[in-house]
Order: C-alpha cells, then structure tokens, then sequence
C-alpha cells in the first residue's frame, strides 16, 4: 500500500490504523459496501477496496484529508468515492453499508453512534469497526454501542490503543 505522508491526519503507521486493518482483514470485504468515516489519508478506504469491497465510500470534514485520500486512491489504482462530510451529513436517506469503518476519538465515535442516520447507514447484519479509543473510553463506547444494538464481535489492543469490531444486532 502506498501513501504520501502529508498535512492530512494518517500515513498508516499508527497503532490506531494498524488496529483498524487488522479488523478489515478479518471481515470478509469482498462483494461489499464500506463506508470510512474521518478517512484521513485513505488509507482504510484503499485496504477495504484491495480486500475487494465492491464499493468504498471514504468520508471527512477536513479538505486536506479529501485531497489526501484521493492522491492515496491514485497511488494505489483503486476507485473510492471520496465526500467531504460531516460524519454521515452527505449519505443519502437510501445508501447502506455492509462495514462501516472509523479510527476517530472515542468522542466522535459516540456522536456518530447518537447520529440518526447511524442505524440506517448500516446494513443488516452489518459490521462496525471502530478505533483510535483509549482505555479510559472503551466502557463508554461499550455503552453507547449497546443502545444501537450492536454487538460485539473482536478487540484487539496495542498499548494503550482499542478497536473494537461490532455486529448490528438482526
């Protein structure tokens, strides 16, 4: 995989991304729909589509991290739809997602989680992989993930750092 190192957030050597790919290896991407959201550089979104998801959707509210992700895309030959969004503001009422990806603060990811569009973004049985979360913030995010019905599948760690894998609740 390949990335230029940039002002863009993520060249895919921190843990919380290593993390993350970890996750998108294990669930099967091939023939699906995923969706990243705070996509930084790409990176996730570039994995996710050379696993074989059918289509990726990599979404941010930061303009560097839109330009970013595209350059990741090119240098990587792979098509990714890239938005600039904040969090799910730009999905349509009928996209859905087989994955849902996201290496964020534990914050955001509960914001995300309260978002309305939240349930609808994800296809049933659908996956959620979260991480960027502190050890302090798990049990948070644990709670929150509970009201939304899903339920968890895998976590892994690396020092201090937690992704956590999910399963919407059928």
């Amino acid at each position: 995989m390949n990335v230029i190192p940039g002002s863009a957030f993520g060249t895919g050597l921190h843990s919380t991304t290593k993390l993350a790919a970890e996750l998108l290896r294990k669930v099967d991407c091939r023939g699906k729909d995923v969706i990243d959201i705070g996509t930084g550089s790409g990176i996730l979104s570039v994995l996710a589509k050379k696993l074989g998801a059918n289509r990726v959707c990599a979404l941010d509210n930061d303009n560097l991290s839109i330009e970013k992700a595209e350059e990741t895309a090119i240098l990587n030959n792979v098509d990714i739809e890239i938005r600039l969004s904040d969090l799910l503001s730009v999905v349509g009422e009928n996209e859905s997602f087989d994955i849902l990806v996201s290496n964020i603060v534990a914050e955001v990811l509960i914001q995300l989680m309260k978002d309305p569009k939240f349930d609808k973004v994800l296809k049933e049985n659908g996956f959620v992989i979260f991480s960027g979360i502190i050890e302090s913030k798990e049990r948070s995010i644990m709670e929150q993930a509970k009201e939304v019905d899903l339920v968890l599948k895998d976590r892994t760690e690396d020092g201090s750092w937690i992704a956590l894998m999910f399963q919407k609740k059928t």
